[in-house]
């Protein structure tokens, strides 16, 4: 057994204060727990995910492992190289996955943060947009900047950070308004994330696009730009790729809003006749997601210290002949905008 799976391993009838105290122990390299039987087998895994989950259901930090565990989880065997295993994790959105023998038993964990210093990180500059007040989520918001309002107990905009610095983007800048200090006494430098954290001060609101010209240097490669209050899985590296894959001047991720009409609908010829009825069709539109992927020459299109917003560089780009590329996101997306939407994120999986 390798030694340092040794706060990694429990066993089935293991407390979940156990399995807690071993998920934040700094033996543990890898945020997993792997539930094993008395031969070492492999029988589910537990992240810290998979325990807020349980308490929230009611569990206790008495009950045992074998009955928080993630029964459907993924492995891979000693074959996979560490591009198959990296692949494996961004596809199926998991951040830890066991390596197992023949035999199902466990013979080592590989996650992103254990790979991270086999991978180069992108060159990417990250501009994440953060200082908006967040009206519509009043009183939520009075005393909180919206994307520091948690979900299942961690701020949206740390778990925005994290998926980004596994998709080994580090050089983030943060642009903040309203209660921007919180954030900034919160994130730091970064370094607590293994990443760099600069910031932009928006002395009035600027819109989406407007922080943008305060970078304080033109950067050389494409600008990757997120809003702050996004919980999503989208693979952001294949959003880069896809926009230098089609040379695009600049990329919008798209993601698919449904519609449903509460009547039927009827189709009518030119001379008012009825010719087709559909009942309650749904319809499927591709809308701005909030993720966008910027070349650097763009920048100059944005008008200094004026509220500009993301919707106005993209006619600007469509004007100028600029080319506009749709990444569509098929993986989970969500927007916190609303009351609505913030209190169903906290029974969602991002």
């Amino acid at each position: 057994m390798v030694p340092q799976l040794e706060k990694s391993r429990v066993k089935p009838n293991d407390e979940l204060r156990t399995v807690l105290t071993n998920l934040s122990s700094v033996g543990n390299r890898h945020g997993l727990c792997v539930v094993v039987d008395d031969l070492n087998r492999v029988l589910g895994t537990i992240t810290d995910g998979d325990c807020r989950r349980a308490l929230m259901k009611g569990a206790t930090l008495a009950s045992h492992a074998k009955e928080v565990m993630n029964c459907h989880f993924i492995a891979v065997d000693e074959s996979f190289s560490v591009d198959q295993i990296q692949m494996l994790m961004r596809t199926n959105a998991v951040e830890q996955v066991p390596i197992v023998n023949q035999s199902r038993e466990l013979v080592n964990i590989v996650s992103n943060r254990s790979l991270k210093p086999l991978i180069e990180p992108r060159p990417n500059t990250v501009v994440i947009l953060a200082g908006g007040k967040g009206m519509r989520l009043r009183p939520l918001t009075e005393d909180t900047p919206k994307p520091m309002l948690p979900v299942r107990g961690k701020p949206i905009l740390e778990i925005l950070l994290e998926r980004l610095v596994n998709h080994n983007f580090t050089n983030i800048v943060i642009s903040v308004n309203y209660l921007g200090h919180k954030i900034e006494n919160y994130f730091g430098d970064g370094a607590r994330w293994s990443c760099n954290v600069s910031y932009i001060h928006e002395d009035r609101e600027l819109g989406t696009a407007g922080p943008l010209q305060k970078l304080p240097s033109r950067p050389n490669d494409p600008v990757l730009v997120v809003n702050g209050d996004l919980l999503t899985n989208i693979d952001f590296e294949a959003c880069m790729d896809f926009h230098n894959a089609g040379n695009y001047d600049m990329t919008l991720g798209v993601s698919s809003h449904k519609v449903q009409i509460p009547y039927g609908v009827t189709t009518l010829s030119e001379k008012g006749q009825v010719v087709g009825i559909e009942e309650k069709p749904i319809y499927n539109y591709p809308v701005n997601a909030g993720v966008y992927v910027i070349n650097s020459e763009l920048i100059s299109y944005v008008k200094e210290d004026t509220n500009y917003p993301m919707s106005m560089l993209i006619q600007e780009a469509i004007t100028n002949q600029k080319s506009v590329g749709a990444f569509l996101i098929h993986e989970s997306w969500c927007d916190i905008g609303l009351p609505d939407t913030y209190s169903a994120v906290q029974k969602q999986d991002y």
